[in-house]
């Protein structure tokens, strides 16, 4: 049993060793095969290449890809970083660098994009006594939408009842709206009054139809679920508004100025005190979500609005409501179409009234009330030859520069010659001798020229542009043109050539015939105001005071200054309205005086220049102020082309009526009192 264990286990050793052999040889045979391939691979990927050194050439070939990859790799890597440093920048940029004016840019688009105005309160302007000549009021505009209009007969009808008129009309009016506009404007500027009717009234209307929405709903409980809360009435919108408004009407109203419907000044002190009287608009931002509505705690800017301030100005409400009715009956008298009334204190030079034809009516102005002026003050602004009310500044100026005294007799011939022209004074009359006072109460032409030769040419015009002449009239008043500037032109002819000068402001180019006529008022434009002021230098002891209406500005304590400087001394003054009185009592303005007053005046007559000439029309002119009076007002008046004949006949009347106004409004004490 041995022996036939041993030769079983040497059977089996002999058949393990047989099949390790045969499965190492089927493994070499296969290592062979793969070789042969690698080699056919190698020769067909490279044909070129030697057969011999496989082994060597497959690791360098493996060398190259490790290689590649990781080539690659670095490349991705560099790429990542690169792309990570320019996320880090943006971040930087956005969250650090640029984070507050991005911010800005985002609450900027969340802020609405037009702000809500809040509109101020436009100052009220007062007379001189507190009287209240424009003013600002609430008011409301009462707008229908029409998108919102479910049953527009009932809203008609509702309408009519609160605001008048006929249902059928407000009907047409809502069915007839220009195409696209949703709201149509029921009234304008109504009294709040009427939006609490329109409240009150949709109040009732709502309760009634809710009401009658809960009987519905018991007799047909499915009915209330489609009920909405809707009236006749819930259309209606409110815009409230301010209103300016003048309680003296046209009274004042070339003073005052006028205010357009959008809420602009186009005039007056309306225009001149704009910007104090209309104070500063504010405005609200909110924020809005993304399709346009506010949104519910969003952020709210809000810019406050600052009220316009209230000016107190220097005229007299009933002395100018006088002035404008007398300007309107004298020149209807005289068929005169322009004129003016210009009434000035020379002590402070503060203007009490001021008026000019046309008037107007803001209400009710015509083109051709505005062709002519009528909404500003021709007093002011528009320039006129003054005549012989001129010959008081000539004679002003010789007696101050000491040329002439009131003793000094001149010869005065009927006809003066002078470079081939001739010059007469109005009236005819015979060779004579004068005085100073003589030559005033006549109006001589030739006695004032002879007293401004020995003035001279430099000496009459330095003169006069102390006086306020040759230069622009300084007054805080602004016209319908945007100016408060007269034009200061020549109308005088050179002797030599025939034309018109243009250098009247020169006195190294007048002529010998220039001066004369400049001497009594031809030649050069001044305006009423400026005329009045000048005289009321001589109510204030020879110091002339700028002419204004701005008195006070109750609301600021910035100071009001205006300019006061002396062109005479006060004896020249007090000889100058010892002068004028002759006028008034034996000269050309006894018409013009009043019993039991004394008066120092001056009339003027000066035809009418324009560009082409003199055009034979006048202007007729009349200046005065009372007396040793505590009552320095200066009244002047102006005509043009009245029908009224004679020497300053138009002005006259008016003159003394406005004189006699003044003495029983501001109580001067008369002459026999004394």
């Amino acid at each position: 049993m041995r022996i036939d264990s041993i030769n079983e286990s040497s059977s089996f050793d002999r058949s393990q060793s047989y099949q390790q052999r045969a499965s190492s040889q089927a493994r070499g045979t296969v290592r062979r095969a793969e070789r042969a391939d690698n080699r056919k691979l190698g020769s067909l990927s490279n044909p070129t290449r030697p057969q011999s050194g496989q082994a060597y050439r497959r690791v360098s070939q493996s060398t190259a890809v490790r290689r590649e990859r990781s080539y690659n790799t670095t490349i991705l890597f560099t790429l990542f970083c690169l792309f990570a440093i320019i996320i880090f920048m943006r971040l930087y940029y956005i969250q650090v660098y640029a984070a507050k004016d991005l911010a800005s840019i985002a609450q900027a688009q969340r802020q609405s994009p037009m702000p809500q105005p809040i509109k101020a309160r436009r100052g009220s302007i007062l007379d001189r006594n507190g009287i209240v000549l424009a003013a600002t009021v609430d008011t409301v505009s009462v707008y229908a939408n029409t998108l919102q209009m479910h049953n527009p007969k009932a809203t008609a009808f509702h309408v009519a009842e609160i605001l008048g008129g006929d249902a059928a009309d407000w009907l047409a009016l809502f069915q007839n709206a220009p195409y696209g506009a949703t709201n149509v404007l029921l009234v304008r500027y109504a009294d709040l009054e009427v939006a609490e009717q329109f409240i009150e009234y949709q109040t009732i209307l709502e309760k009634n139809e809710l009401h009658i929405k809960r009987l519905e709903a018991k007799l047909d409980p499915r009915s209330a679920a489609v009920w909405v809360a809707e009236t006749a009435l819930s259309c209606i919108n409110f815009d409230y508004e301010y209103m300016r408004v003048y309680p003296y009407g046209p009274i004042g109203a070339q003073v005052v100025g006028t205010i357009n419907n959008e809420g602009v000044p186009i005039c007056g002190l309306e225009m001149q005190y704009d910007q104090i009287l209309s104070g500063r608009e504010g405005e609200i931002m909110v924020e809005l979500g993304r399709d346009g509505t506010p949104l519910p705690n969003g952020k709210r800017t809000e810019v406050p609005k600052i009220d316009g301030e209230d000016i107190i100005i220097s005229i007299d409400i009933g002395l100018q409501e006088f002035v404008e009715s007398e300007l309107r009956t004298y020149g209807e008298l005289g068929s005169s179409e322009t004129g003016s009334v210009t009434i000035v204190d020379g002590a402070t030079g503060e203007i009490y009234a001021a008026a000019s034809l046309p008037l107007y009516d803001r209400e009710n102005v015509t083109s051709e009330e505005i062709e002519l002026g009528a909404m500003s003050l021709r007093g002011l602004i528009y320039p006129y030859e003054p005549g012989s009310t001129m010959k008081a500044v000539t004679a002003a100026g010789a007696l101050e520069a000491g040329v002439v005294s009131v003793d000094d007799v001149f010869y005065v011939p009927n006809r003066l010659q002078i470079s081939g022209f001739t010059i007469k004074d109005w009236y005819d009359r015979y060779d004579e001798n004068m005085d100073l006072r003589y030559m005033l109460a006549n109006s001589s032409n030739i006695g004032i020229t002879l007293v401004s030769q020995r003035l001279g040419k430099q000496g009459l015009f330095d003169y006069f542009f102390k006086a306020g002449f040759y230069q622009p009239a300084h007054v805080d008043y602004v016209g319908l043109d945007g100016t408060g500037e007269p034009l200061y032109i020549s109308n005088m002819k050179d002797p030599v050539t025939g034309a018109y000068l243009s250098t009247a402001d020169k006195p190294d180019y007048w002529t010998d015939i220039h001066a004369a006529n400049l001497s009594f008022g031809q030649g050069l434009h001044v305006t009423a105001l400026q005329m009045a002021a000048f005289y009321g230098s001589f109510t204030n002891r020879g110091v002339l005071c700028e002419p204004h209406f701005l008195i006070d500005r109750p609301q600021s304590s910035s100071p009001l200054d205006y300019y006061t400087y002396e062109i005479m001394s006060p004896e020249t003054a007090d000889i100058m309205t010892d002068l004028l009185e002759s006028v008034m009592t034996e000269g050309t303005g006894v018409l013009a005086s009043v019993p039991g007053y004394r008066i120092a005046g001056k009339t003027g007559t000066a035809e009418k220049a324009t560009e082409y000439g003199y055009t034979g029309d006048v202007t007729q002119s009349m200046v005065g102020y009372f007396i040793e009076s505590d009552c320095k007002l200066v009244v002047m008046v102006a005509m043009d082309d009245s029908e009224l004949v004679g020497a300053a006949v138009a002005p006259k009347p008016l003159f003394a009526s406005a004189m006699e106004y003044i003495a029983n409004r501001y109580w001067v004490v008369p002459n026999d009192v004394r």
